[in-house]
């Protein structure tokens, strides 16, 4: 919407409004203005006024109103302090990175003397065991799964051997196969995890521990075996499980492996003790073979992951502040850039203001002018008194009716326009050195957290002998 309007009246427009003609008549009738006047009479005053508060006043409190929120809308584009901004990027940007890298230290310094100590740690294991590198897979997933599957094998195929003979059917076929198979399981678990991986100890004592553990399992493998064989051989005859259970309890201790005389019997026999067989070897290489080897190598393996994500992570950081750097400074140049032409246009539209006021205040004056000359052409076409002297002058408001509007910001905007005109010469230059040190910092982030790095696992190393004196 365009800011100006033709607000005043036409000449006949407000004579009409005014009454021009039966005022005039009225003053005439009553000898105003008398022949000696030297003053404009009081309709004549009365007609100036109503040209001035009634018509141009608020023409004039609007323009002004406009001229102060052109200059509020120039103000707030600030365009050099965006300059400003783009020049100290620089240094910004620098204390922000040393900021963190000084304010991340203490961290970093306590993350390395941990990973050293567990270094330290695992080192002496190795050399006070005699072990090479730590061998376990790199994912238990696989071992779980096979684990799941012996468990779900051994009881269904148990389950349907188990219910041919049992007064429950299916039902007591499946308990006491999930019995058993929890049974080999478990004892293979406890001998795969501790006594085998214990028979490779360097002290005798843990050895020997070890290998008893180990060969009491296979007797005890054998036995089992048997045992669940000799119950579904049992089960057939007897049919009833409680019955069958004691024979086997009488039997077994007799070491009377050919009393199985059913071949399911002989089959599970075998299945039961192929799976224990399996299922320790499973939990024996499941982990390094060496006891509590594996759990501290990956304790270490562990530590350094977060050591080197920690590392990654404040680099990444890093260098994300540094592209969002570059981003504010290319965006800083577009707004400065933007604002510049924003601002000469509203310094633009400012001079429109004040140049269709100053065309408003003329027609101010004509139209008072042409008021006052219908009045006084009515005033004496009725009056006998000879014209007074100053009707021979031309009527005119005066400077401080029609005042001009108060330009002194516009002024002032005007001027810091060629401030600004200097300091956008030199926005190019100011952007492309900012935009070159914030590359620079780019390029030398890698060597400079190289040597940063480096730093703190010297210190990391002194906190750690640090804390081992005192453990000492």
């Amino acid at each position: 919407m365009n800011d100006h309007y033709h607000a005043l009246p036409s000449v006949e427009e407000l004579s009409v409004a005014l009454k021009l003609d039966t005022l005039a008549m009225n003053d005439a009738q009553k000898g105003i203005p008398g022949e000696h006047d030297t003053e404009v009479s009081q309709s004549e005053v009365s007609i100036g006024l109503h040209v001035v508060k009634e018509l141009f006043a608020p023409i004039q409190q609007r323009d002004q109103g406009l001229l102060a929120a052109h200059h509020q809308e120039r103000n707030e584009f600030r365009i050099g302090e965006k300059i400003d901004l783009i020049t100290t990027i620089p240094s910004t940007l620098l204390a922000h990175l040393k900021q963190e890298e000084t304010h991340g230290a203490d961290r970093f310094v306590d993350l390395s003397a941990s990973l050293q100590g567990k270094e330290v740690s695992l080192n002496i294991f190795r050399q006070t065991n005699n072990l090479g590198e730590a061998l376990y897979p790199d994912s238990l997933i696989l071992h779980k799964v096979f684990i799941g599957f012996i468990v779900l094998f051994e009881t269904i195929m148990n389950a349907a051997f188990f219910s041919q003979g049992m007064d429950d059917g299916l039902v007591g076929g499946f308990v006491a196969a999930f019995v058993i198979t929890f049974v080999n399981v478990l004892a293979g678990f406890l001998v795969g995890t501790y006594a085998a991986r214990n028979k490779n100890h360097v002290l005798p004592w843990r050895k020997a521990l070890g290998w008893v553990g180990v060969v009491a399992y296979i007797v005890g493998l054998f036995w089992f075996s048997h045992a669940v064989g000799q119950f579904r051989s049992l089960i057939q005859i007897e049919q009833d499980a409680i019955v069958a259970a004691q024979r086997v309890m009488e039997i077994i201790p007799t070491w009377d492996v050919f009393a199985i005389k059913e071949f399911y019997g002989w089959v599970l026999v075998f299945s039961s003790g192929l799976i224990g067989v399996v299922t320790t070897l499973k939990f024996y290489f499941s982990d390094d073979v060496y006891p509590g080897y594996g759990l501290r190598d990956r304790k270490l393996k562990n530590q350094q992951r977060e050591w080197r994500e920690a590392c990654v992570n404040f680099g990444n950081a890093q260098a994300d502040y540094i592209q969002t750097c570059q981003n504010d400074l290319f965006n800083l140049k577009r707004e400065a850039e933007s604002f510049v032409i924003k601002y000469e246009a509203s310094l633009h539209k400012s001079t429109n203001l004040i140049a269709a006021y100053d065309d408003l205040r003329g027609q101010a004056q004509n139209l008072y002018a042409g008021c006052v000359q219908v009045y006084r052409r009515v005033n004496r076409s009725v009056s006998s008194n000879p014209r007074p002297a100053y009707f021979s002058d031309g009527a005119r408001l005066t400077e401080n009716q029609l005042s001009n509007l108060d330009t002194y910001d516009f002024e002032k905007d005007k001027d810091a326009r060629l401030s600004i005109d200097e300091q956008i010469a030199n926005l190019p230059s100011e952007y492309e050195s900012a935009l070159k040190k914030i590359e620079e910092f780019r390029v030398e982030q890698s060597d400079r957290y190289e040597s940063y790095f480096s730093e703190i696992r010297a210190k990391g190393q002194q906190r750690f002998e640090q804390r081992a004196n005192v453990v000492l």
